[in-house]
């Protein structure tokens, strides 16, 4: 491929359109994580441009879509660290109720641990065969 080459605002515009509505093939973004490789893209008159996925992405900016992402992301991870919280908070009380001897309070501990193990390791296998949507939502 070719260096990138300095384009005008005009073909700016084309391709932001191109990659906003989707229409880029995603054979093109294949293996190109971390903005190593370079996305061809035709504009209104046929031609190539040559952009790699960090000019892509940069050119496009952060709009609705992506601050919605960030804000449901980041409110998921919260809930799942506060499952680790709450088990720090309540494992001592959990111990003094049930009078519990070393070994079965570090098994509640276990439990929680190789539950949120097996549920990761699942649920993303699962997430992968029937989208992200279905499984969170």
């Amino acid at each position: 491929m070719e260096p990138v080459e300095d384009v005008s605002d005009d073909s700016n515009e084309e391709v932001e359109e191109l990659i906003s509505d989707g229409r880029e093939s995603l054979d093109q973004l294949d293996g190109l994580a971390g903005g190593g490789g370079n996305v061809d893209v035709s504009n209104k008159d046929g031609q190539m441009v040559d952009y790699t996925v960090d000019e892509a992405i940069s050119m496009i900016g952060t709009g609705c879509f992506q601050w919605k992402l960030i804000i449901i992301t980041g409110l998921l991870w919260s809930t799942d660290a506060m499952e680790m919280m709450i088990i720090t908070i309540v494992q001592p009380v959990i111990i003094e109720i049930w009078d519990l001897d070393e070994l079965a309070s570090g098994s509640i501990a276990l439990a929680v641990y190789m539950g949120m193990l097996f549920g990761t390791f699942t649920l993303g296998m699962v997430a992968d065969r029937i989208g992200r949507r279905s499984i969170v939502g």
